[in-house]
């Protein structure tokens, strides 16, 4: 008797052991796949780009102005490229504007209008003006005028463009 229980005994441990290994084999594969799933899961932050409220911070000094006149049809009938001396410093809520006739100092406040971002001047007659771009480096300011705008030629609409360099 003692044989059978024995032999029954093997056979009964050997008929349990594969469900154990395959119990194993199962918690083995699905380490790696939880693995997986923690790792894909958790995405890295992104590098945000910084808001335009700090990006414009510090002095800009003029690259480029750019002064074009459209007639009523919206055909360029004038084109200048200007050469100025200017230059803007920008701290929280403030801005200084040089050039090389005087300087002035106001307020200005950042806001977006339509998904488009725009620099208001409290103080300034150029009012409120598009911020079309801006970097680290360089920032480009487009102000739209109806009429002849600041230039001499007459037309519906004047676009003033400013391209700046970071010092």
């Amino acid at each position: 008797m003692k044989t059978t229980n024995s032999c029954s005994l093997i056979i009964h441990n050997y008929l349990n052991k594969p469900n154990s290994i395959k119990l194993m084999m199962k918690k083995l594969l699905l380490l790696p796949i939880v693995l997986l799933l923690l790792l894909t899961a958790c995405k890295k932050d992104e590098d945000t780009e910084p808001a335009v409220s700090e990006l414009i911070k510090g002095r800009w000094e003029l690259v480029t102005f750019k002064n074009v006149v459209y007639d009523a049809k919206g055909e360029k009938v004038h084109e200048a490229e200007l050469e100025l001396n200017i230059s803007y410093e920008f701290t929280e809520t403030e801005y200084r504007l040089t050039t090389s006739q005087d300087e002035r100092t106001g307020t200005y406040r950042l806001y977006k209008k339509e998904g488009k971002q725009y620099i208001s001047f409290a103080d300034h007659e150029a009012g409120q003006s598009q911020i079309a771009s801006i970097s680290d480096t360089k920032l480009v300011i487009v102000l739209e005028y109806d009429g002849g705008g600041p230039s001499s030629q007459s037309g519906s609409r004047t676009v003033v463009t400013q391209e700046f360099k970071k010092m």
